[in-house]
């Protein structure tokens, strides 16, 4: 019975793309729950530094460092939020003014996206070779 079921007005499921706190239906309540559900989880690292901290009687030196990380994690990720809207801005217009121009770009993305990650690989087992070649 596969397709039996109509999507209509008096619906209430969800697109597969869309979670539960994306989009114009979602209140600004459900939004805060989720940053606050997913904020709420320790970070290992910086329960790392705290314990070392803690065991060398250097709690307000661990404090500070931990929110140092917390500091540079939270600007980490605002670019890189920032960069992935303007990014998927431009491409969107660039996809749109038409005469195949979008879809080239898209594609040289791609491959040069291909071949960084490829570069990385390389560059990791070289290393790899080298660390054995001096032992």
């Amino acid at each position: 019975m596969r397709g039996a079921h109509r999507h209509d007005t008096a619906c209430r499921c969800l697109p597969v793309d869309r979670l539960a706190t994306a989009g114009p239906g979602a209140s600004w309540k459900e939004k805060l729950q989720a940053i606050l559900s997913i904020g709420l989880r320790p970070c290992s690292g910086a329960l790392i530094v705290l314990v070392f901290a803690l065991s060398r009687h250097l709690a307000l030196a661990g404090t500070m460092s931990v929110l140092a990380m917390a500091a540079g994690t939270a600007l980490t990720v605002i670019i890189v939020a920032a960069l992935s809207v303007l990014s998927r801005r431009f491409l969107a217009r660039l996809a749109l003014s038409g005469a195949g121009g979008g879809e080239r770009f898209a594609i040289c993305f791609e491959f040069a996206g291909a071949c960084t990650v490829f570069l990385f690989g390389v560059t990791m087992l070289t290393g790899l070779f080298l660390v054995d070649a001096w032992q």
